[in-house]
């Protein structure tokens, strides 16, 4: 197989899938795909702040992992019971709506991961509805192993869990079949068996 036309289908399904999660991400309103407003912006933004200078996943009430005890197990699932607990994810200093240089990271993860179809649809031989049903099964595995995992240790909301599998089987699939388009079935090479 030509190296030329794996780049070429990886490039491609890349720019596929990238402008599939864009259609999905514009095209659904912003509650369905369980995003919210923050409520009490005015007071709770200023606290953090003054108390959050590190970018990073936060969680709360925070749990003691260096110097665990029974104690502080204790002490923690009591604030688990009494509530609130969460995750923030928070950018303190100033930021930027959709950088472009988090739109060329983003397609790169797309390319790369086409890459990876690529070879999987390269190695199987596959005709096209077989490359299509290849992209929608990784995109299912993906989507099973990643975001269901943060619904359930998370709490992602549930509608995000099912935008997000719309975005990653249906952008998956679609991006196997034009694939397929540019890689045709071919035999594979001794190297690849």
């Amino acid at each position: 197989m030509n190296p030329g036309r794996i780049i070429l289908a990886a490039i491609v399904g890349g720019l596929t899938m990238f402008i599939w999660g864009a259609a999905v991400h514009m095209g659904l309103p912003h509650e369905w795909q369980g995003i919210r407003n923050l409520p009490g912006e005015d007071v709770l933004v200023p606290a953090m702040r003054t108390t959050i200078t590190e970018r990073g996943f936060y969680m709360f009430p925070p749990m003691e992992m260096k110097n665990r005890t029974k104690e502080t197990d204790a002490i923690w699932e009591e604030k688990i019971k009494s509530g609130p607990s969460g995750v923030l994810i928070i950018t303190p200093g100033p930021g930027q709506g959709m950088s472009p240089r988090q739109l060329v990271i983003e397609y790169i993860t797309n390319a790369l991961g086409a890459l990876v179809l690529a070879i999987i649809l390269i190695w199987i031989r596959a005709t096209k509805p077989q490359a299509a049903c290849c992209g929608l099964l990784l995109g299912i595995f993906a989507w099973i192993s990643i975001d269901a995992s943060y619904w359930n240790w998370y709490g992602f909301p549930t509608t995000m869990l099912q935008a997000s599998l719309l975005e990653q089987a249906g952008g998956w699939m679609l991006a196997g079949f034009v694939m397929s388009l540019i890689l045709g079935r071919h035999r594979a090479s001794p190297t690849m068996s």
